[in-house]
């Protein structure tokens, strides 16, 4: 089953469905609407092939009563109480909680485990979400579809970047530039990387033209976003870029660039008040639009400061602090909370000894010397009321100290909770959230390469089980819950399915496809396996690096989710499945056609 529950008491075998007939009731919340319709897709059905007593009432109350089977309630915001029976019931003390509640029947129905018993269960982290971008307007139902994948595993957040993808009302130039600056990064694949990396002689921050797709949405398309998720009980937190991955707005405004010369800035000019003049009507239109009780103002991958001639003179630590400062205390004054990236605050070194966040050595960069400022001593002077995400946590568990010592309330970001050393311990020194974060699209093949389902998956066991570790083995057992649940989950409700076993002894290095970086088919397409009919009609399925087949030697998590490793001795073989167009065909045969005639895919097994 997915969850290890606080309570799981099974108080009879009997297997249970729910019909047409179930009668529902439903305290009237804001998300009762989506609780209902749930109910009415995901749980009502046909009576099963096996043998079940039907449930004749399903009841969503608030409040949790006490000592139910055993259970007493801990009082968590977010508990829940589920007593499943030919009554079944479920409490919980918030309308969040009972959305909690019906996820976990949803996800009994689909493991068959849908037998009496008494469920309490609550979540271990107050915040549990998911960073990304807005979606461009040909994607906005597979953002949708991710906004609800995070409400069956009972996410409570997201951190949306808002950056130039947002209709700006006052400021129209913002939008215009931001798609001209985004057509040209999407010219040819890796034009962001060449940018970035190879065109200027100072350290520059990575280009987020996945935003918006490279385009934008009306503010209206953006409030129904908002709806949309507060519906499913997820708050949207807007995290509008400032300081660095300011390109949105000093591209347009190049008097207000830190770094002149610079015809793809990233940096404004804290010296300049025209920047705050900018900036804060930027950020009245943004809390208009999704009415946050929190921002998140950015602030990661500052590297030039101190530069323009307005701040050449000045202490970096002393310009970073007082923007920062300002920004809070407006926001702040608008009773809306701050989140912000914390990695400015930390002497930061990884197990090879590389330095991180700005605290790098002179350096030579496409042929000139440079240094970007220290900054870590800002860790003393920060205004109280930051809470701050960190993700420099695979780095050096110590690192933590930095926030807990300052009395700074810290979540980890770009999170993945199975790689995260002595998990148990850290989180018990008061960490108040996890916050996985996808840097691209919303594409189910860019999501399932660039490891979303997988951080997903697994950040959803850490913060809901109480005793996921990744120490003492238990990082082995969780590993293979969350590869099967990835799997399980991506070929659920899929018929007719065809078993393919696979591999193939091409490797090619992994990358993230973000950043203006897509996958080509002319790299990672091998082949095509020929399904052909006793009728003679046929059909293709694609052989694709990556997506559904990878190397022999080695366990490729980019596959996660459409494949499952298979180890023959010490060779990696893929499982993977093809749905059959044509079910009520007789298959003649099922025989692998290649494109890359040089690349030898192994094909191990096929059952129809």
């Amino acid at each position: 089953m997915y969850f290890n529950f606080k309570v799981n008491n099974v108080t009879s075998s009997s297997s249970f469905y729910f019909s047409n007939n179930t009668k529902i009731s439903i305290e009237n919340t804001n998300l009762t609407p989506y609780i209902n319709s749930l109910i009415l897709t995901k749980l009502k059905g046909e009576k099963p092939t096996y043998k079940a007593i039907e449930v004749s009432s399903i009841t969503l109350k608030l409040g949790v009563p006490e000592d139910i089977n055993g259970v007493k309630p801990v009082g968590n915001d977010e508990e829940y109480l589920v007593i499943v029976g030919k009554e079944t019931f479920v409490y919980a003390k918030t309308p969040a909680g009972l959305l909690f509640g019906v996820s976990t029947l949803i996800q009994l129905k689909e493991f068959n485990e849908l037998v009496g018993r008494v469920i309490y269960d609550y979540p271990t982290l107050a915040f549990r979400g998911y960073r990304i971008f807005v979606p461009g307007r040909e994607n906005i139902q597979t953002f949708k579809d991710v906004i609800d994948f995070l409400a069956y595993y009972k996410y409570n957040r997201i951190i949306l970047e808002i950056g130039g993808a947002m209709e700006y009302k006052s400021h129209p130039e913002i939008n215009e530039a931001w798609v001209e600056f985004c057509k040209e990064v999407f010219s040819y694949n890796g034009r962001a990387d060449e940018i970035q990396l190879y065109t200027y002689p100072w350290e520059k921050d990575s280009i987020h033209c996945d935003n918006g797709d490279g385009g934008y949405l009306t503010q209206e398309e953006c409030r129904e976003l908002k709806k949309y998720c507060n519906d499913r009980g997820i708050e949207v937190v807007p995290e509008c870029p400032s300081f660095s991955h300011s390109d949105y707005m000093v591209i347009p405004h190049p008097e207000l660039r830190e770094r002149p010369d610079d015809d793809y800035a990233d940096t404004y000019c804290p010296s300049n008040p025209d920047t705050y003049k900018l900036l804060f009507e930027l950020l009245d239109e943004v809390i208009s639009v999704w009415e946050p009780k929190t921002i998140n103002i950015g602030h990661d991958e500052l590297y030039s400061v101190g530069i323009c001639p307005k701040c050449k003179d000045k202490n970096p630590v002393d310009i970073y602090v007082e923007d920062v400062t300002k920004i809070k205390n407006y926001l702040n004054a608008k009773g809306i909370n701050v989140f912000m990236w914390g990695e400015k605050l930390l002497k930061a070194v990884d197990e090879e000894g590389n330095k991180w966040a700005g605290w790098f050595d002179p350096r030579t960069r496409n042929g000139a010397t440079y240094q970007i400022p220290w900054l870590y001593e800002c860790a003393e002077r920060m205004p109280k009321g930051l809470t701050f995400l960190h993700w420099y946590w695979n780095f050096d568990y110590n690192l933590d100290d930095v926030y807990h010592s300052h009395g700074y309330p810290m979540m980890f970001g770009n999170f993945t909770a199975i790689n995260c050393k002595k998990y148990r311990e850290r989180i018990n020194k008061g960490v108040l959230g996890a916050f996985a974060s996808n840097w691209g699209c919303f594409k189910p093949e860019y999501m399932q390469r660039n490891m979303q389902y997988f951080d997903l998956i697994g950040n959803a066991y850490a913060v809901w089980c109480e005793d996921f570790d990744t120490e003492n083995g238990k990082k082995e057992y969780y590993l293979e819950k969350i590869l099967n649940e990835c799997f399980r989950k991506h070929y659920y409700g899929k018929e007719n399915l065809i078993e393919v076993i696979h591999t193939t002894s091409l490797d090619i290095p992994y990358k993230f496809f973000h950043d203006g970086t897509f996958i080509d088919d002319d790299v990672y397409l091998l082949g095509n396996y020929v399904l052909t009919y006793k009728d003679g009609t046929s059909c293709n399925f694609p052989v694709i690096y990556g997506t559904n087949i990878s190397n022999c030697n080695k366990k490729s998590n980019e596959t996660n989710g459409s494949c499952l490793h298979v180890l023959d001795g010490e060779k990696v073989y893929y499982k993977t499945m093809f749905e059959n167009p044509y079910p009520e065909k007789e298959i003649a045969s099922f025989e692998y056609s290649p494109v890359k005639k040089d690349v030898v895919v192994e094909l191990k097994s096929v059952k129809y």
